[in-house]
């Protein structure tokens, strides 16, 4: 591999990571020669870094027309949340119908993954390790379009966790979650699949919108939705 593309992949996976990890905070500047003297390196493959990152949308356009860590809004979160209760409720079904002994010892040793890096306090690892637990479940239905959309949503997901610094205590919360969805897959019973999917959701969504400013209108779409699959 051209020496070039290293150094490009090593800077976006170094950008990446900080962002994960709450290192480069929302709104910090992604400036080409502030990253490239922070990293060491020239600034073309900070470039190709941040074009990669900006794709991903890890890194997001100013008035100025520079880049900057994105911001979490009220209405990234809904609309988000909207998309992963539409699809993996479905998905959590499908998948119930399909699940076998190797897909619970898989899904089981994901989780065990997760643990650990929540022990090693490695965010970035840990987003990875949840996007695997979900990703997982998606392939689990056999719709290949389910697995693609889960996998793009749950990017963004990974996002808005770093950027709400959900992804240290909380994460123990969301393996309890990933545990009695475990468990409701192992029982065989769709809508307990379902039920067990849409209360982790809506935890998630609720940690995340706990470090939101209180002021923030609270009657976006999805309001509604939200409200009807909250556990009782």
């Amino acid at each position: 591999m051209h020496p070039r593309r290293n150094l490009t992949e090593w800077a976006y996976f170094t950008i990446k990571n900080q962002i994960l990890q709450g290192i480069l905070e929302p709104g910090t500047p992604l400036l080409e020669e502030t990253l490239s003297a922070r990293l060491e390196i020239s600034r073309t493959p900070v470039r190709g870094a941040l074009t990669r990152l900006v794709a991903e949308g890890l890194a997001a356009s100013r008035e100025d027309r520079t880049l900057q860590v994105p911001v979490l809004t009220l209405q990234d979160l809904e609309e988000t949340f909207v998309a992963r209760r539409t699809i993996e409720g479905t998905v959590m079904e499908l998948a119930c119908a399909a699940v076998n002994e190797l897909h619970l010892n898989r899904l089981e040793h994901l989780i065990w993954n997760e643990k650990m890096a929540l022990h090693a306090q490695d965010g970035a690892l840990t987003a990875a390790n949840d996007r695997m637990f979900h990703t997982y479940l998606a392939e689990m239905s056999g719709n290949s379009l389910f697995a693609e959309f889960v996998s793009r949503i749950n990017a963004k997901v990974s996002l808005l966790l770093a950027l709400s610094r959900t992804l240290g205590a909380p994460v123990a919360l969301a393996l309890k979650e990933h545990e009695e969805i475990v468990t409701a897959l192992r029982s065989g019973n769709p809508a307990a699949a379902k039920n067990a999917m849409l209360r982790h959701l809506h935890c998630v969504e609720k940690r995340i919108r706990e470090v939101l400013p209180t002021d923030t209108p609270e009657d976006l779409p999805g309001q509604r939705l939200r409200e009807e699959v909250a556990p009782s």
